[in-house]
């Protein structure tokens, strides 16, 4: 705890040098060479020590502050919102799948290919089962018709035979 320093006792140390702050009462430390050019100042937060660099003063040390150790610990404190998602990255398990492009335009017809080498006669197959034999046909015996006039649509293995007109035969 740090307590505020009455002005008097800043006046009744009756001795020149430095100011030092020890168990809540000033001290003098005689002055060194070593005054400070520029005002800075340090805070031990371990020792609970202010160090103060003042020019033309000197240094001034400062203790009995607060340390880390001296600070209690509260309870933990509720879970913030949650944040939006971040931007889609380059790669495909960074991010979602965009949506697809537009069809290209067609490209040309390519030429045809050369014909590719003539396969290898495959084996012959196996000779299938013989039929059975058929019923016996009738004795065959050919229509031969003898006339002038075309007998029309007679069968196949039919003869026809035209005699000569008698007129043509005097010729």
């Amino acid at each position: 705890m740090l307590e505020k320093v009455n002005i008097t006792q800043v006046h009744s140390t009756g001795e020149d040098g430095l100011l030092e702050s020890v168990d809540g009462q000033l001290v003098t430390r005689p002055p060194t060479d070593d005054m400070p050019e520029e005002l800075s100042g340090v805070y031990d937060q371990v020792t609970g020590t202010l160090t103060l660099r003042i020019p033309t003063i000197g240094t001034l040390n400062i203790g009995g502050l607060p340390r880390t150790a001296d600070m209690g610990q509260g309870e933990q404190g509720r879970d913030g919102p949650m944040g939006t998602p971040g931007v889609a990255g380059l790669t495909a398990r960074d991010g979602r799948r965009g949506p697809d492009g537009c069809l290209g335009p067609e490209g040309r017809e390519g030429e045809p290919g050369r014909q590719g080498p003539r396969g290898r006669e495959g084996p012959q197959g196996y000779i299938g089962i013989e039929g059975p034999i058929g019923p016996t046909g009738a004795d065959a015996r050919p229509n031969v018709y003898y006339q002038n006039e075309d007998p029309g649509a007679v069968g196949a293995g039919a003869f026809w035979i035209r005699p000569k007109p008698k007129a043509d035969m005097g010729q």
